[in-house]
């Protein structure tokens, strides 16, 4: 499920940048069009494109002013009335019913409801077949040299296929984007950003013996942090998820590339550290200790102290496979060490 900030930096990037992007497009190309339509003698076209660029100017305030729905409609009711005109003056080989397909392709992007969106396209399918039986049987209103024709038909093409893949590799990226939120959000602790558990029971899978002989011996350290309801019962629940936040990114920056480390639940933690000495990984626990004791952690301008209590596991190589069971073990140990009175590492090897 999307966050309301995910949610609105998604309707921010769909609904008025993509938009603002095929608005502000449609003004410059209709300030280089209407000489031309001027050029090709129909007052009507002339007056129906100067009718669109005074629209999405318009549209183009009011989609800053996040009116998504109504600017889109506007804007997409104008460009289909200046089309339809288009090709019953001056026939299909001018080019101007390709429009109606890229409304279609804007409708499907618009936050309008899905009902009104299929009325949308069956609309502007209406109109294209409306448009293309009048050509077949009326002859075009207004007959210009071929020449002309031919140029205004290029254009017209080239237009509606940049603004059809122009759109469509917009929504392609945000797509990608909303993927990668999701997946990062699947594999992340909200507030630690750590990776979370069912992260890390994935992980635990691939590190064993077979799988990975390269990982060899590890350390498996469990860390609470001491007295953390005290924390949260002194200065509240929003000093308390500062204090997860502050501690994660301090112990963060201790880590080896190959190296996990994940929020367990609540105020406890998990690393898991690969390395064939067992004194170097201790030293590392008692580092982490001390380096927690030493730092002052902020709060609204309060300095806060905390310790941690550390539970190490070693487990050396081509022994147990890092299972549950072995998280078990060490947690077994980190109790150990908080009812040893907290602040300390006690270790255990396998």
């Amino acid at each position: 499920m999307k966050t309301r900030t995910e949610q609105t930096d998604y309707e921010t990037r769909q609904y008025l940048q993509q938009a603002n992007l095929v608005y502000y497009g449609t003004i410059g190309a209709l300030m280089f069009l209407l000489p031309l339509y001027y050029i090709m003698g129909s007052m009507i076209v002339l007056a129906l494109n100067m009718m669109v660029f005074v629209v999405t100017l318009f549209v183009i305030r009011m989609n800053n002013r996040h009116r998504y729905g109504l600017a889109s409609l506007l804007f997409i009711t104008s460009i289909s009335i200046a089309s339809f005109a288009g090709v019953v003056i001056y026939g299909e080989r001018a080019g101007f019913q390709f429009y109606f397909f890229n409304m279609s392709v804007l409708i499907i992007f618009t936050n309008w409801p899905i009902r009104e969106r299929m009325i949308g396209i069956g609309i502007e399918a209406f109109l294209f077949i409306g448009a293309y039986v009048h050509t077949l049987l009326i002859t075009p209103i207004a007959i210009i040299p071929t020449g002309l024709l031919t140029t205004m038909f290029v254009i017209n093409v080239g237009l509606n296929l940049f603004g059809i893949v122009n759109s469509s590799a917009f929504h392609m990226n945000i797509a990608r984007s909303a993927n990668q939120a999701l997946r990062v959000m699947a594999t992340t602790d909200d507030l630690s950003k750590l990776m979370n558990r069912v992260t890390f029971n994935k992980k635990m899978i691939e590190i064993n013996p077979v799988a990975a002989p390269y990982l060899g011996s590890m350390g498996v350290l469990m860390l609470d942090i001491d007295h953390f309801k005290d924390i949260n019962d002194t200065y509240g629940h929003l000093c308390g998820d500062e204090m997860i936040r502050q501690f994660s990114r301090l112990l963060s920056k201790t880590m080896a590339p190959n190296d996990l480390f994940v929020r367990y639940g609540g105020e406890e933690f998990t690393m898991v550290i690969f390395h064939d000495d067992y004194d170097a990984i201790f030293q590392k626990a008692e580092a982490i200790r001390q380096d927690v004791m030493a730092y002052g952690f902020v709060f609204e301008d309060r300095v806060i102290k905390l310790t941690v209590s550390i539970g190490l596991l070693y487990k050396p190589s081509g022994q147990t496979a890092l299972t549950r069971d072995v998280i078990s073990q060490a947690d077994d140990v980190l109790y150990q060490a908080k009812n040893q009175g907290r602040n300390q590492v006690v270790s255990k090897h396998i």
